[in-house]
């Protein structure tokens, strides 16, 4: 029952939400000023044509990637970053997979997180509690995952591959 009233609160409030329709999504994170930079078609399971999007934000310093499943549905996906806290290491308001860097500046998060569900909400949350790093600090170490589902190559090649198919301001950005 509570995932039902999460997921009606978070429609209520114009966020994204689990199984969410690739064109809604699409809609929610282009209000939130995310630019499709890479559109891969691939054929998935089932001879289905299915789509990996990366997306990026050039205020925020954000790049986000999903892939669809069954043609018309977000099946999974994150939003990558990179983060410094306003007071230590922030680790209250973390709720994403990263890692804590140490500079002259005191540090910042190098992470990534679910962008499927709230992806407005979680945004507003890193912006709350601390800065979005944009472009990222040289030497940040940010392991890009950019493979679809159905894309079992080496994560490492696979990213410098799409990296390199991204327009040159991403690349500036995510400094790599």
């Amino acid at each position: 029952m509570h995932s039902h009233h999460k997921e009606a609160h978070l429609k209520s409030l114009g966020d994204s939400t689990l199984g969410i329709k690739v064109e809604q999504y699409q809609q929610i994170i282009e209000g939130i000023s995310f630019e499709l930079v890479l559109n891969i078609p691939f054929t998935g399971r089932e001879d289905k044509d299915e789509h990996f999007f990366v997306y990026a934000n050039r205020e925020l310093g954000l790049l986000l990637n999903f892939d669809t499943f069954g043609g018309d549905i977000v099946n999974s996906g994150d939003v990558s970053y990179c983060w410094k806290p306003h007071h230590g290491y922030g680790l209250a308001v973390v709720t994403s997979s990263c890692t804590w860097i140490d500079d002259e500046q005191g540090g910042y998060w190098v992470g990534s997180l679910d962008c499927r569900e709230a992806i407005r909400h979680n945004i507003a949350k890193l912006q709350k509690h601390g800065n979005l790093l944009n472009p990222w600090p040289t030497g940040h170490g940010m392991v890009m995952w950019l493979n679809h589902y159905v894309d079992m190559r080496n994560h490492k090649e696979v990213a410098a591959e799409r990296i390199a198919m991204m327009p040159a301001w991403v690349q500036k950005m995510i400094n790599l």
